[in-house]
């Protein structure tokens, strides 16, 4: 019993006890979206404790394709009331910080209305870790993961290796298993231990940013600035048609619609095309389903509408029907007019609609939420 009582015992405790303390207050204060502009902006609506009765989840393709300003306004032309609606999407898709983020609203603000998740034809695909999950996961999340084990990738680009990897020896499926089980122990316990990390990093931007803010990173002057804007658009990302990123998008909508053509793309059905629908394998797409099930059982519980929208690329074809299956079984699904969304005009690059698109998404889909159900 020596050994327990000493002063190393005492040390290792208290350093243990501090330990947790950071991790759970980095936790409750959502610390880590303090590292990125996008994160912050999140982190900044959640906790403005403004109710608003629409939220909108997703990837960039919500970010910059729902303008909460003109789905405010198509709804107080159709109903005659007023209503807020939030944009609470990140950057890149992963429906599993949709999840996290809607939870960390609810702990701060009363439930809305309806919620809009995203999905698409690509959106709905990734089966790796996005870069940012770990900054958005709690313990729960932590170790749901290690339960479920949903992702089949570190990274994006491990994909590519993936067919070599099935190749190798591999009984009965035993090592991907011990590393499938590795890589998601490996990231819950990286979210779970990032306290003190996330806690020290906040207060050195503070410190570093002379006071201001504690959001500062190095070589980004801009970076409160683009935070503030967005704030500023109830989290709309605006990309303006002339920016250096919008005139290169413009670019490769105008080679694309070259190559595909309009009417063709209009009446496009997978039904008819004899591709196979990757929906259809019920072990693909796991953290889709997974997230997908989540958000489902927490709208119940609370007694929020979930509408799935889809967000249209440019003239890629309609989702496949088992993905349409599969989201109707869990809520609504407001599917994007190809006749309108797959012209050029509507289109700031392949995969995000420009602010003429935006403006007319927003519009349409206030009015399908308008709409006698």
């Amino acid at each position: 019993m020596g050994a327990l009582t000493s002063k190393t015992a005492a040390t290792g405790l208290l350093y243990a006890v501090l330990c947790g303390a950071a991790t759970w207050w980095a936790e409750r204060e959502k610390l880590g979206l303090a590292t990125d502009a996008r994160p912050a902006v999140l982190r900044e609506l959640v906790r403005e404790k403004r109710p608003a009765e629409v939220l909108f989840f997703g990837s960039s393709q919500t970010a910059r394709g729902i303008r909460p300003e003109a789905f405010e306004a198509r709804w107080r032309e159709l109903k005659g009331e007023e209503i807020r609606a939030v944009n609470l999407a990140t950057l890149g898709s992963a429906r599993q910080i949709s999840f996290l983020t809607l939870e960390d609203w609810l702990e701060h603000n009363p439930a809305p209305h309806t919620i809009v998740v995203e999905c698409g034809m690509q959106s709905d695909r990734p089966e790796w870790f996005h870069e940012l999950s770990t900054r958005f996961m709690d313990l729960r999340d932590a170790r749901r993961n290690v339960r479920y084990r949903p992702y089949l990738f570190r990274r994006s680009r491990d994909m590519a290796s993936a067919k070599k990897r099935a190749e190798q020896f591999d009984p009965g499926g035993v090592f991907r298993a011990l590393d499938r089980f590795a890589m998601h122990l490996e990231f819950s316990l990286e979210a779970a231990g990032r306290g003190p990390e996330d806690l020290v990093r906040f207060a050195f931007n503070y410190v570093a940013s002379g006071g201001k803010s504690v959001y500062w990173m190095p070589h980004e002057p801009t970076m409160l600035h683009v935070i503030e804007r967005h704030v500023r658009e109830s989290g709309f990302y605006r990309i303006e048609p002339l920016w250096d990123e919008g005139v290169r998008g413009r670019e490769r909508v105008t080679e694309l619609a070259a190559k595909r053509d309009y009417e063709k793309m209009v009446n496009f059905r997978w039904e008819d095309s004899g591709q196979p629908d990757p929906f259809a394998d019920e072990g693909k797409f796991l953290p889709t389903r997974l997230y997908g099930v989540l958000l489902s059982e927490l709208c119940a519980r609370r007694g929020i509408r979930l509408v799935f929208a889809e967000l249209p690329e440019f003239r890629t074809g309609p989702l496949y029907p088992k993905q349409i299956e599969f989201h109707r079984t869990l809520g609504e699904l407001f599917l994007a007019d190809r006749a309108v969304f797959y012209r050029e005009e509507n289109f700031q690059d392949p995969g995000h609609l420009s602010l003429d698109g935006a403006e007319l998404y927003s519009r349409a889909l206030a009015e399908f939420l308008a709409a006698p159900r």
